[in-house]
């Protein structure tokens, strides 16, 4: 708080002095009678700022409050956020790839099996004989290469429905993830912009 005989020609002088160690000026306010700047000055500079400030008037006209907070519980904890979403991360992304292996893999086999059933099934009905148990032995490995292939295919359907939802529940959790690691990141930026400077009201009356 300054007292001076001249409040508007103060409150000026304030404002270009914040400007000048590289400021901010949030709000400004000034009558005859009173006025006020909230500001926000680069850390490094406060030093050399607060001199400046208390230079304008003599020390029996100056009263002076400062308080600082420590932040290191919330920089810790923010740290450990990020930490906690990056693990999820990575645990989610192992996760996905391992599942697109593994359907990979199962729906080959399937698709293998099925390939060998129709293969086999052509060879069958291309096979001409006149032997009646040739031809009742022809017909009965028929119908069962038709059920297992029957099998086989509804095997290899659920299979591609299940990757299909467990691939897209995997990818919404990434998404989330993602989205939290952002925004941890933004919060971890904001407490480094507020330990990067100071801020504060001067009072002008």
């Amino acid at each position: 708080t300054l007292r001076t005989r001249d409040v508007s020609e103060l409150t000026r002088r304030v404002e270009t002095t914040i400007r000048g160690f590289d400021g901010r000026i949030d709000q400004s306010s000034s009558s005859d009678r009173s006025g006020y700047v909230t500001f926000v000055v680069p850390a490094a500079q406060f030093g050399d700022f607060r001199s400046e400030i208390e230079s304008f008037v003599n020390s029996r006209f100056l009263s002076v409050n400062v308080s600082s907070q420590n932040l290191l519980s919330q920089k810790l904890s923010i740290e450990e956020q990020q930490e906690y979403v990056e693990n999820t991360l990575i645990q989610l992304r192992d996760d996905r790839k391992q599942l697109i292996s593994s359907h990979t893999s199962t729906s080959r086999s399937l698709q293998n099996q099925i390939d060998a059933k129709k293969t086999e099934e052509v060879s069958l009905r291309a096979e001409v004989t006149n032997d009646p148990n040739r031809q009742t032995q022809i017909t009965n490995r028929l119908n069962q290469l038709s059920f297992e292939r029957s099998s086989l295919e509804s095997q290899l359907a659920n299979e591609n429905a299940a990757y299909k939802n467990k691939l897209a529940s995997i990818d919404e959790q990434i998404k989330y993830s993602e989205s939290n690691l952002s925004l941890v990141k933004e919060q971890d930026q904001d407490l480094l912009d507020t330990v990067a400077t100071v801020s504060g009201t001067i009072s002008i009356n």
